[in-house]
């Protein structure tokens, strides 16, 4: 409050006291210091924050009416279409939603983020998809994102053959992109290959050992109760030479659940604390598999240790 008074023409320091004061339940008042903040900051920010608002309230009505507003201005703006589609979706009207995202697209055909945005709108409609995703293509053929989401679409019409060729050329031109190796194994698994499924899904998880997925997926692959065992020790390997976040930690740990004995499992993760105690998940992991090896007062203990430390 203080600021405002000394400052009151400066209007984004009136919309970020108005995050303040909505953070803090004020609501009226963070409103009010909204409609203050007109036509001293640019029209695009100030209608974009009227829409948030309007949101907050409930009111999507009107933040729609802000938004269509605010296309006027700025008619390719991709977090403008994003968000009125999701309101006209979320008033019950999807076909709507993916209309407004058509005609965008056909305003503004170089916009690549506009028809990656319909592309998730489309759903299953894979026919329309597959039109928008090679569109996409030919604006940027070394879009990796968009081959890696045709090669799956194909995989769902059966079309294992043009999959393959799709997600292989997804990884030629993103090759250090984790999802590249995985689609492509995902893919080659479905095309009856499951041997060159499990090179890439081994590709992928060196590249990085936080996608989870990928590591789920390997040890369903794995033939037998063995190759699972070996499949589990490779990605620990992977966990204990690579930079984590803990995801990866968290996924091996929910396979080693059911694969190993509880106590080889508690010996591993309490390594782990050790080498990463920085780690949330480190921690997380170990208190909850403790807890399901009957050891509360343990889990407890863990659990009192993380929330001091973190």
């Amino acid at each position: 409050e203080d600021a405002v008074r000394q400052r009151p023409e400066e209007g984004y320091l009136l919309l970020d006291a108005a995050d303040v004061f909505r953070d803090a339940g004020r609501a009226d008042r963070a409103a009010a210091l909204v409609a203050q903040a007109e036509r001293r900051v640019p029209d695009g920010a100030w209608l974009r924050r009227m829409a948030t608002e309007a949101v907050s309230r409930a009111e999507l009505m009107e933040a729609m009416g802000c938004y269509r507003r605010l296309l006027e201005i700025e008619p390719a703006a991709k977090d403008v279409h994003e968000s009125l589609a999701g309101l006209l979706a979320g008033t019950g009207d999807r076909t709507a939603a993916v209309a407004h995202l058509e005609e965008a697209c056909c305003r503004f055909p170089g916009h690549a983020s506009l028809k990656a945005l319909l592309c998730h709108w489309l759903g299953e409609d894979l026919a329309r998809r597959g039109e928008v995703l090679r569109q996409l293509l030919e604006l940027n053929p070394a879009d990796g994102w968009a081959r890696r989401e045709l090669a799956l679409d194909l995989k769902k019409q059966g079309r294992h053959g043009e999959a393959v060729r799709e997600a292989a050329e997804a990884r030629a031109v993103e090759p250090k992109v984790a999802a590249s190796s995985g689609i492509l194994g995902d893919v080659l698994q479905a095309a009856g290959r499951p041997e060159e499924a499990r090179g890439c899904l081994h590709e992928a998880l060196a590249l990085d050992v936080d996608y989870g997925w990928a590591i789920s997926e390997l040890i369903a692959m794995a033939p037998d109760h063995v190759s699972k065992q070996a499949e589990l020790r490779w990605v620990l390997g992977q966990l204990e030479t690579q930079v984590t976040n803990g995801d990866g930690l968290m996924r091996w740990t929910s396979e080693a659940w059911v694969l190993r004995e509880p106590d080889e499992v508690l010996e591993v993760l309490e390594r782990v604390r050790g080498i990463r105690p920085d780690l949330w998940q480190a921690w997380s992991v170990l208190s909850n598999h403790l807890s399901d090896m009957g050891r509360r007062d343990q889990a407890l203990a863990v659990v009192a240790e993380a929330a001091e430390r973190f």
